[in-house]
Formats: C-alpha cells, structure tokens, sequence
C-alpha cells in the first residue's frame, strides 16, 4: 500500500503537522468477517494500549480519541469489503475498530479475524476460509489512498496504490466460491 517517506526534516516537520492537524486524507481496503449492521457510517470509538499485551490495542473509555469512517463495498455471505476513511491516526485503528464491531479484518490474528474465527462454518466453507488465509498470508488491509499538501509546492497531492495481486486474487476467489 501506500507510504509515505520524506527527504528532508523541514518537509518531514510539514507533512507531520498536517497528519497532527487531521487535514491529511487516507482510505484503506479491508476485507473483514461479517456483514456490517450499517452500509456506511462512522466508528466513534477511543482506542488504548492493552495493559497485558503493549502490542496490543482495544477501545476503552480512557483511550485516546478516535474515528473511522467506512462505507460498505461489497458483500459475500461472511465478509465484507470495506471502504476505511480514518480521520484520527491511531496505532491499529482500523483493526481494533472493526473487530470492536464484530467484524475484524480477515487474517488478522491478532485482533479475532485469523484461522480460529473458520471454525464453526460446514467443513467445506471453513476448508475454503483456512485455504484463503493461508494463501493470503497477511491480513487484508491495505492503504490505497493518500493524500496531502505537497511540503515545496503546496499543491494538494494524491497518491494511490492498486490492490495487489493477492488481494485481488482473494476477492474473486470469494466471487467464484459464492457465485
């Protein structure tokens, strides 16, 4: 997905105070378990480090503000594609927030979306999930879009990364499977 890196510290000091500041734009693909209550909306919910596990993050009224703003892609009968728009930056926010709603990111381990969550489906449904996330390798979260205030020009610049081969891969993989 995208990144972004900065040649200088003046334009490094530039593009942190807008990431400071919210004015930055990101979206992000997820593919999670579920089908999501509501089409589109938005994830108001503070986010904290676990005290049992500092790798670890969970929403907690003593947390530090946070919100995603998501939008329903596409739905297969267990999973979903989501659109993510983070206005916060928290570390993991995306991941905590939808696994919060009870839909975590698929082949996400750590946050409830990995091998354990195929258990339960008929043996070929959870045959195919397990084959899915293995294949995958990774959790299905990637950050397609940015955009800011170029730190020479100060022009607004976009920059954009495709899904990569193994997401698209996954998703017709769910598009044969289901029809």
């Amino acid at each position: 997905g995208v990144i972004v890196v900065a040649k200088t510290n003046q334009s490094h000091k530039f593009i942190a105070d807008q990431f400071k500041n919210r004015e930055v734009k990101k979206e992000y693909y997820g593919f999670t378990w579920g089908i999501w209550n509501k089409k589109e909306g938005v994830i108001d919910e503070p986010i904290n480090r676990k005290k049992k596990d500092p790798t670890s993050f969970h929403v907690s009224k003593n947390g530090k503000n946070s919100q995603t703003n998501f939008i329903v892609e596409k739905e297969y009968r267990h999973c979903s594609l989501i659109s993510f728009f983070p206005k916060t930056g928290r570390t993991h926010q995306i991941r905590v927030h939808s696994s919060h709603l009870g839909c975590p990111i698929f082949g996400d381990e750590k946050y409830g979306g990995g091998k354990q969550r195929t258990l339960g489906f008929l043996p070929e449904i959870s045959k195919f999930y397990t084959k899915q996330i293995n294949q995958f390798g990774r959790h299905a979260l990637h950050a397609k879009k940015i955009q800011f205030i170029h730190p020479k020009n100060k022009k607004q610049v976009v920059f954009e990364a495709p899904l990569p081969k193994e997401f698209k891969d996954l998703l017709k993989s769910f598009k044969s499977f289901y029809g």
